[in-house]
């Protein structure tokens, strides 16, 4: 996707979560129209690999809440925001480090979901076969999700699994935060630091200084299209460097795919 950014973490993989008391923010255990439809999604994906749905848990959905209203707030995301939240979520019956997933500027529901399960860290936890129940959070911007294994009770119960066709209204108009109108993707900033080829491996370096996204190379050449892997880039990490086997020697003209977009690179000569 674009101008979005995404980003996770894990116990194992290196996941986190800030510190604000719980009544910092008044979260909303009753999930929004675009939460619902997120959860719709996500369930339809896992029925189709033959995982059991997962429910909507308020207790989870008003932290969520909250920790999106923490983040906007602040300007940012930062898994260094995460333990006071997670360790609500063990409170309420949860259990299972996983989530919560993050991401910001993806304008619906199933960008969202595609952006995540284009990762492999994010994608391992919405499509974990423990998890019971997830925790939608949709602000104007920023998305974050839990999901975890919950324990049956009043606060996790709620019997919504979601709607596909809920809508795609972050919150109803006239509702606190409502942001007035659709939302606009974060500018997202992929600069080139090295283009090259060696021998039939196309290589580019690339860091993102704005937003973060996903990102691939494209290799052309006399009619032939090559295309890599997406790989998704967050802001502030260090420069990745972007491989692209070329079947053949000669001169390929490359792309650098941010997004929907397409940016042109230049060309560089591949030799066996």
């Amino acid at each position: 996707m674009l101008a979005a950014r995404s980003c996770f973490a894990l116990a194992a993989l290196g996941l986190a979560f800030l510190a604000f008391g719980a009544t910092a923010f008044a979260g909303n255990p009753a999930p929004s129209p675009i939460e619902r439809t997120f959860t719709g999604l996500l369930n339809e994906e896992r029925s189709q690999r033959g995982l059991a749905p997962v429910e909507i848990s308020p207790a989870l959905t008003e932290i969520s809440d909250d920790y999106i209203a923490e983040n906007e707030a602040a300007g940012s995301f930062d898994h260094a925001r995460d333990e006071p939240y997670t360790d609500r979520a063990f409170a309420a019956g949860c259990s299972k480090w996983l989530g919560p997933v993050l991401a910001s500027g993806y304008p619906t529901a199933r960008d969202t979901l595609d952006a995540w399960l284009s990762s492999s860290g994010h994608r391992a936890v919405l499509l974990d076969p423990e998890i019971t129940h997830v925790g939608p959070g949709f602000g104007p911007d920023q998305r974050l999700m839990y999901g975890m294994p919950c324990e049956p009770t009043a606060q996790n119960t709620s019997g919504d699994f979601g709607d596909p066709n809920a809508g795609e209204s972050i919150v109803a108009p006239g509702d606190p935060g409502d942001p007035g109108g659709p939302v606009d993707p974060a500018a997202t900033v992929v600069e080139v630091v090295s283009t090259k080829a060696r021998r039939l491996i196309a290589q580019v370096r690339v860091t993102v200084t704005g937003g973060a996204a996903a990102v691939r190379l494209i290799a052309e050449r006399k009619g032939r299209t090559v295309r890599g892997e997406p790989q998704f880039l967050a802001v502030g990490a260090k420069a990745q460097r972007l491989k692209l086997a070329l079947p053949r020697k000669g001169r390929w003209d490359l792309t650098l795919a941010v997004g929907d977009e397409e940016r042109a690179l230049g060309s560089v000569r591949a030799r066996p």
